[in-house]
């Protein structure tokens, strides 16, 4: 299984982040609110403009059609920008630059190969 993509979608009240998967195979995931942005590769500190940032870290699934050098500006609802995950040790670690910490919820699509992230616009 490897990450091939990540779509960005304003919806009324949340932002969607989607990790599109792709492969035979299972994968886990971690989602949590960090003091920074770290490149896994280097150790040092990604730039980041919001007040806050979430980590995504997808389990046991290598990078493969995304374009790792890819930082995507957004600015949808409390989303500035996605880091693109880089994988190390078979785990893919993306950021995304969030405005403030924010309720978010996180899951596997049902139907196809997703990690979908919501993230509660802020007012």
């Amino acid at each position: 299984m490897s990450v091939d993509d990540v779509v960005v979608t304003p919806h009324d009240g949340f932002t969607r982040v989607e990790y599109v998967l792709n492969g035979p195979g299972a994968a886990s995931y971690e989602v949590w609110w960090v003091d920074e942005a770290l490149d896994q590769e280097r150790g040092r500190v990604l730039p980041t403009e919001g007040g806050a940032v979430l980590r995504v870290a997808i389990g046991s699934v290598p990078v493969s059609g995304i374009d790792v050098t890819r930082d995507e500006r957004v600015d949808s609802g409390s989303v500035l920008s996605v880091l693109a995950p880089v994988a190390l040790d078979d785990v893919a670690v993306g950021y995304v630059d969030a405005a403030a910490r924010v309720p978010v919820r996180a899951f596997f699509w049902p139907e196809g190969h997703r990690l979908v992230v919501d993230l509660l616009d802020e007012g």
